[in-house]
């Protein structure tokens, strides 16, 4: 449900926009300036550090002792180490690298063994939690990424010195409650080669995220709630959300990075039934974590343009009331279906659109076989229909997607996804994408590079065919500090026939404890 603007705000992000702004600094130089502040405050944190024990090296994802695969994986340092990581698929969609690697050795997972302050984990949850990691938006995710301690150029830095103060309060917090939280805060900054002024945007996203397990913690059928709270504010004229607007092109530059006030846009119950093969999820939750999901997808930590973060080609609506149940008989499949309301709003709580008969239904079947001496794959088709609503402009329609991605032994990813709709729902009917994620470059374990092609059909026939290519560096800074440049090249932007190719270049800086 929605929540009202907050009694008590928080303003650190506001006062740097505040500040910027007051000095009139060019904006190409404020990012200059965020980026040298950030450096600044790593290397002097780094400098005034005498290490007092030697941080363990990553874990080697070419290793096939069969010792390893029992044994939890160690990114902590000695005193860091009361939790344990397990060789099971990461939830999160901000810090997927060991689960990638994981999932391409074909590791299982013990029945007694825990991920941290999380549920019980089979071999079924798994395939149950398959898709968890892989968006923005999921609290579980999000949370595996905060508890993990991953190792950056430098192996200090003023968050992750923060994060030595936090960690002992959450871990007592778990223990005693159940309860896991944590805060995230990511910045993008974009600015377009041509098109119309403004030509540069930029604006911040916090979150605020939790997961209460209440019943049956560590054993099967457990049972929980969590929450996230988001704010997101402008801090260039206009946001990386607009920034297409001024370019004429088909799809944004990304989907999320848009203005909204602290709000709380998701709120659910999660239960886990039958030995873990079925999960119920009901309450304001977001489509987009349940069906037509893709590794890649999170424009948070991997691709921004709406082409590869998103299905362009699907009327999914925004955060809100539903419910979705997944069922896992196997570890090689599972089957996927929910209702939700189509008249959803982020920053609303959607009750006042019961007594609408106006739901969106949508069914996925998904394989994930393994192939030995490549590794895990992932393939799902996903159907789907929309009653009229608000992310419909007031009407009706359906359509379907095919996602697949195959493990290219341990470091290389390729993906390939299609999308279609049948009536005017959206700006695209339909759309072709294909790429390559390449983990461990230049033998940095949490480090990722990413490549993608993407072409697209607009329904409306006097606009033309639009592809768009995508190149990004996601760099592990400190162990709590990533940087991602990236380059978006826009060929035959759609409703801009005056310009035949556009770049946008891009830098993503994202902080999480």
């Amino acid at each position: 449900m929605g929540v009202g603007k907050p009694k008590c705000d928080v303003r650190f992000d506001f006062s740097y926009a505040a500040l910027m702004k007051s000095r009139r600094l060019d904006k190409s130089r404020q990012v200059v300036i965020l980026v040298l502040i950030a450096l600044s405050a790593t290397l002097f944190e780094a400098s005034l550090i005498v290490q007092a024990q030697e941080a363990p090296p990553p874990p080697d994802p070419v290793t096939n002792d069969p010792e390893q695969d029992q044994d939890p994986e160690k990114t902590q340092t000695e005193e860091q180490a009361p939790e344990k990581k397990v060789n099971a698929p990461q939830e999160s969609g901000d810090d997927v690298t060991s689960q990638l690697q994981e999932s391409s050795q074909g590791v299982e997972t013990n029945s007694d063994q825990r991920s941290g302050p999380d549920e019980h984990v089979t071999p079924i949850e798994k395939v149950v939690k398959e898709e968890e990691h892989e968006s923005g938006d999921n609290v579980s995710g999000s949370l595996r990424e905060s508890r993990d301690v991953v190792v950056g150029v430098w192996e200090h830095g003023p968050i992750s010195e923060i994060y030595r103060l936090w960690k002992p309060m959450k871990d007592r917090l778990y223990e005693d409650t159940g309860i896991d939280v944590g805060m995230a805060y990511t910045t993008l900054y974009q600015r377009a080669t041509d098109g119309e002024s403004p030509r540069e945007a930029w604006s911040g996203d916090v979150d605020i995220f939790g997961k209460w397990i209440l019943l049956n913690r560590d054993v099967p059928n457990t049972g929980s709630t969590g929450f996230l709270v988001e704010q997101r504010h402008r801090i260039a004229n206009i946001t990386p959300n607009d920034l297409n607007e001024n370019l004429g092109a088909l799809w944004k530059t990304t989907k999320a990075f848009n203005v909204h006030d602290a709000a709380l846009v998701q709120l659910w119950w999660e239960q886990y039934l039958f030995d873990d093969h079925v999960k119920v999820v009901a309450g304001t939750i977001d489509p987009s974590n349940f069906y037509n999901g893709n590794r890649f997808q999170n424009q948070n930590s991997f691709f921004l343009n709406q082409a590869f973060s998103t299905n362009p080609a699907r009327a999914f609506p925004d955060n809100g009331l539903g419910v979705n149940v997944r069922i896992a008989p196997s570890d090689k499949f599972y089957f996927s279906f929910g209702a939700h309301d189509t008249n959803n709003s982020k920053t609303t709580s959607g009750f006042n659109n019961l007594d609408k008969d106006e739901l969106f239904y949508a069914w996925e079947i998904g394989l994930t076989p393994r192939f030995e001496g490549q590794g895990a794959g992932r393939y799902r088709f996903t159907a789907w229909y929309t009653g009229a609503g608000q992310a419909t402009n007031g009407e009706s329609g359906s359509g379907f997607a095919l996602s697949f991605e195959q493990d290219l032994g341990n470091d290389l990813v390729p993906f390939l996804r299609y999308g279609y709709q049948d009536d005017q729902l959206k700006a695209t009917k339909q759309v072709v994408v294909g790429g390559l994620g390449v983990l461990n470059p230049f033998g940095r374990p949490h480090d990722l590079f990413g490549a993608g092609f993407a072409w697209g059909e607009p329904h409306d026939s006097s606009f033309r065919d639009q592809y768009v290519a995508e190149l990004f560096y996601r760099y592990q800074l400190t162990p709590k500090i990533q940087l991602t440049p990236g380059f978006q090249m826009i060929f035959d932007p759609s409703k801009n026939p005056d310009d035949d190719f556009i770049g946008v270049f891009e830098f993503r800086v994202r902080v999480v404890f």
